[in-house]
């Protein structure tokens, strides 16, 4: 597997510095199109929302490629001055990742809701502008039905 992850969130940036990395759909969406046109990306996911920006990536064997680079240059932003808050995730970390993100684990409020439906809706995105390979909607998929199923199956309100 040859995936990697590049992001910040609320736990490693304020919110002066996330909204640094916000994109609009529109901007995401030229984001998206210079990343197909790079050879060695394959496949690619945005997961934007208030808490969080990741960019996901399948590469290409030997792929190397900086995908904080990427993020910083797509936002006009010198990647030295936010290389301490972008967290970076290869493969079976990053796959971690996405499965306790989508069961609201790595959420501010753990077990909320939404970030499941974000997770959905980014896939979905990719799809919309031609840039979800097979690992991508493989791994997506899997991780909103793990997610789906935490959800049904763990009682995470501590108030009854």
């Amino acid at each position: 597997m040859n995936l990697k992850m590049a992001g910040i969130d609320f736990t490693n940036a304020g919110i002066d510095v996330r909204q640094c990395f916000s994109f609009t759909k529109k901007a995401m969406a030229e984001a998206m199109g210079r990343l197909r046109r790079q050879e060695e990306i394959k496949g690619c996911v945005f997961i934007s929302t208030c808490n969080r920006m990741e960019l996901w990536a399948s590469v290409k064997e030997g792929a190397t490629l900086s995908l904080p680079e990427l993020l910083c240059d797509f936002k006009g932003l010198p990647v030295e001055a936010y290389q301490e808050y972008l967290t970076v995730r290869e493969d079976e970390e990053a796959v971690k990742h996405l499965f306790y993100l989508s069961a609201g684990l790595k959420s501010q409020i753990v077990g909320e809701d939404q970030v499941l439906a974000q997770v959905k809706d980014a896939l979905a995105f990719s799809r919309q502008q031609e840039c979800a390979d097979r690992v991508m909607e493989v791994l997506f998929r899997m991780a909103v039905t793990a997610g789906k199923q935490v959800k049904a199956s763990v009682v995470m309100d501590k108030a009854n």
